[in-house]
């Protein structure tokens, strides 16, 4: 399943499970990523601190002017860490 098709299929066959639906196109989203709350959040997801340093290395290859925010777009861990760091905004619509 691929493509907004098989997307809207998968979607609208699932629809029943959830209250919600949304999808969202934020501009500059991976830029304006920052680290010091992604890390938080690792840390109360009670990552191990092994990973965490991992994490930390990655996040400074795309933040040379030490701004400590950013994500590197075609980076293979971007798309988990920035899911991560929405999951506080996916959880507050599980409680109306």
């Amino acid at each position: 399943m691929c493509g907004v098709k098989g997307t809207l299929n998968a979607l609208h066959s699932a629809l029943p499970n959830f209250a919600f639906v949304a999808r969202f196109a934020v501009a500059s989203y991976y830029d304006s990523i920052h680290h010091a709350t992604l890390l938080n959040q690792m840390e109360q997801a009670h990552i191990p601190s092994h990973l965490l340093k991992l994490v930390r290395q990655y996040l400074e290859i795309p933040d040379t002017d030490k701004t400590g925010c950013g994500l590197t777009a075609g980076g293979a861990l971007s798309p988990l860490l920035a899911s991560l760091y929405m999951l506080s905004l996916d959880k507050s619509f599980e409680h109306p």
